[in-house]
């Protein structure tokens, strides 16, 4: 029997040299009970990114109040939670998102959607313990955050503005520990 929600990653990879690149890419596979929404036909996503905003949907509702850190200022919103190409081209229709809803220790998945809606998973809604959804989401960034271990990247004239990578890094860590902590 499937999970009710399943996320993992089938293949991660840089798409130039190493250095010079701020974010992972690969192959996703996400699943909602019986129904793949991703899977290797899908080609690339932005893998480091998406995982920083899953990890922000395990601590609050999503669409979340406020964007990320490390987004530019003028950069409001986040609507999506598994991006193509994350905010340094932010109006990608490559996406998939869904909302999340915390209610005492579980968590409501619903009104899912791929490529600004064009593919609609609306019927699909699932309720499962915030455990079980911290737990997928935790071990996605893991596998996300080690495939940059040993990497040491060139930021300069590579952000949208000083600071910006160290400041997804400093978010994603905390995040990271936060969820990790989740029972």
């Amino acid at each position: 029997m499937n999970k009710k929600f399943e996320i993992k990653i089938l293949k991660q990879f840089w798409l130039g040299p190493p250095e010079g690149d701020l974010c992972s890419h690969g192959e996703i596979l996400l699943r909602i009970g019986d129904t793949v929404l991703s899977n290797e036909e899908d080609g690339e996503w932005n893998i480091s990114e998406s995982a920083l905003s899953l990890l922000r949907s395990v601590k609050e509702n999503f669409p979340c109040r406020e964007s990320p850190k490390y987004y530019p200022e003028e950069i409001k919103e986040e609507n999506y939670l598994i991006f193509h190409c994350g905010c340094f081209t932010s109006f990608c229709p490559s996406n998939i998102g869904w909302k999340v809803r915390h209610t005492e220790r579980v968590v409501e998945l619903l009104d899912f959607k791929k490529n600004d809606g064009e593919i609609d998973f609306s019927m699909l809604i699932v309720k499962i313990p915030l455990s079980e959804y911290a737990k997928e989401i935790y071990n996605f960034a893991i596998d996300a955050k080690e495939f940059f271990l040993g990497n040491d990247k060139r930021t300069e004239n590579n952000e949208l503005y000083e600071g910006q990578y160290h400041q997804f890094w400093k978010e994603y860590e905390e995040l990271l520990e936060y969820v990790g902590k989740i029972e």
